[in-house]
């Protein structure tokens, strides 16, 4: 994989994250906190820290909050790199065939002008030379796995929690900790990753909490 290509996309979702980024070095990407180096990315999506860069807590959890991002990168970068072309009538060439399994096809294609990639699955027609009924997710690789996971069958739909569902599991989590006095230190760690692994999941969590807890306001009023 290009190390210069990879930094460049790295840099590009990170920012579209809200995260803030110097411009990449030779072999690394600085991401800064307050305008200090706090962590860099290299080569693979590994995360490092050279001596005179941010050592503090706050340093720390932004390190832990950029990693899954480079990891990602450079896990559909490498898939990207390798795949073959996906023939398929009548189908844009520049899409690459990322997996394919039970009439369904996930492929990604890089745009024009550095604006990122484009993941999308499909379901092959019933000659298997076109595809049809296609899901587009822009920059949402991980997203993209999790729908062809679903429509290929790999898992099952009534096994996935809705982003609903995760809301309010989290929503009752919250008040677990701040209530129930008689939590165990390991019940609060479970609890906790629990809650960290709904934040990955459900990218809108926060606006859908309000949304719930007006909800809940609201119909307090009409009783």
């Amino acid at each position: 994989m290009d190390n210069n290509k990879y930094l460049t996309e790295v840099s590009r979702v990170l920012r579209s994250k809200g995260f803030e980024v110097a411009p990449f070095l030779e072999d690394n990407l600085p991401v800064l906190l307050n305008g200090e180096v706090a962590c860099r990315v290299g080569s693979g999506g590994a995360l490092f820290l050279r001596p005179e860069d941010l050592h503090t807590d706050e340093a720390n959890e932004l390190y832990h909050k950029v990693a899954p991002f480079s990891i990602m990168v450079s896990e559909y970068m490498n898939e990207m790199e390798k795949a073959p072309v996906l023939k398929a009538s009548g189908l844009d060439e520049r899409f690459k065939l990322l997996a394919d399994f039970g009439g369904t096809v996930l492929a990604g294609r890089e745009m024009e002008k550095g604006t990122g990639m484009q993941f999308v699955t499909w379901l092959w027609d019933y000659k298997r030379t076109g595809v049809t009924l296609g899901h587009y997710f822009g920059d949402g690789y991980q997203n993209a796995k999790k729908d062809f996971a679903l429509r290929s069958g790999l898992v099952a739909v009534e096994k996935q929690f809705t982003p609903e569902q995760l809301t309010a599991l989290y929503l009752c989590t919250s008040d677990a900790l701040n209530y129930c006095l008689d939590i165990s230190y390991e019940q609060d760690q479970l609890i906790r990753s629990a809650q960290s692994l709904i934040e990955e999941t459900v990218p809108d969590l926060q606006q859908r909490i309000e949304a719930q807890q007006e909800q809940g306001q609201q119909y307090e009023q009409t009783m």
